[in-house]
């Protein structure tokens, strides 16, 4: 059942936790995907509850039925608390028992299926069945003692940063990337898709983000990325509304120069019917 939840919002640069819900609404099923979304939705509007919540990657076949996924495992496919209230804060509330020593994380794919699978890829861009495709693999640790003291160790100062305490296992997310935001009649999506190292010395650091900001390769990966998203958009638009209002951006991380491109539009949407045009996005799938 979920517990509690801590959510970074850069908008304001400050925490959001939410705890004890006044109900929790679930979706084990991809039929159940969208009702459960809407019922979200329709009790914000009319309770005025704040909701917060998850969807899994595996979600995407119960809002497009063309979209095939896996079995999600032990989570449910949507989960979304809903609370009477939050907190605001300036770090996020959440206190660890102590530092939590390094944790042995190692790849579950052996390295010969990994080659195999990226020979699979090459040869079916090259046959022109598609552009991109973003391939994962998945680590995992034999033990992560405080889940609170990993959450500070690689989430506390991401962008979009979130704890998620389902009682029964704990979502752990350091995003930095914004999928959408809807502020009245104005959606916005910034995709990122584009990535360098950063330097040991200023000089080196400044020649890498110009290396990235002129690159032939991260440029189309960008708009290749780009397209889709104002395609999707374009579906909960309002006509000739979909702009892109920033291009090629370069942005700086700890640890890696990122490039972003900004689009927005205006929309009178709801929210369920936005995650069914964007869901899962672009910068997730490839294209």
């Amino acid at each position: 059942m979920l517990q509690r939840i801590v959510l970074r919002d850069p908008a304001i640069a400050q925490w959001l936790t939410f705890s004890d819900p006044v109900d929790v609404l679930i979706a084990q099923r991809p039929a159940d995907v969208l009702p459960v979304l809407r019922a979200a939705e329709r009790r914000v509007k009319n309770e005025n509850l704040y909701a917060a919540g998850f969807l899994t990657y595996e979600a995407a076949s119960g809002l497009d039925s063309a979209l095939e996924t896996h079995p999600a495992g032990a989570l449910p496919l949507v989960c979304f608390g809903l609370f009477a209230e939050g907190r605001i804060s300036d770090e996020p509330d959440l206190a660890t028992a102590g530092p939590m020593g390094p944790a042995d994380w190692r790849m579950v794919e052996q390295r010969e299926i990994y080659v195999r699978k990226i020979e699979k890829i090459k040869r079916r861009i090259a046959a022109g069945d598609t552009y991109q495709i973003n391939y994962t693999v998945r680590q995992e640790a034999g033990q992560v003692e405080d889940a609170i003291a990993l959450f500070k160790n690689i989430a506390a100062d991401a962008p979009y940063g979130a704890y998620i305490d389902c009682g029964d296992h704990i979502i752990v997310s350091a995003s930095p990337e914004l999928f959408f935001r809807r502020t009245d009649d104005r959606l916005i999506c910034k995709p990122m898709k584009g990535t360098s190292h950063r330097g040991l010395t200023t000089t080196e650091d400044i020649a890498l983000r110009e290396t990235l900001r002129d690159s032939t390769k991260n440029r189309a990966e960008n708009v290749m990325i780009l397209d889709m998203i104002r395609n999707d958009m374009g579906r909960v638009a309002e006509n000739g509304t979909v702009d892109v209002t920033s291009l090629y951006d370069v942005e700086k991380y700890p640890t890696v120069w990122q490039m972003t491109s900004t689009v927005v539009a205006r929309t009178k949407a709801d929210v369920s019917d936005i995650l069914a045009a964007l869901f899962p996005s672009a910068s997730v799938t490839g294209a």
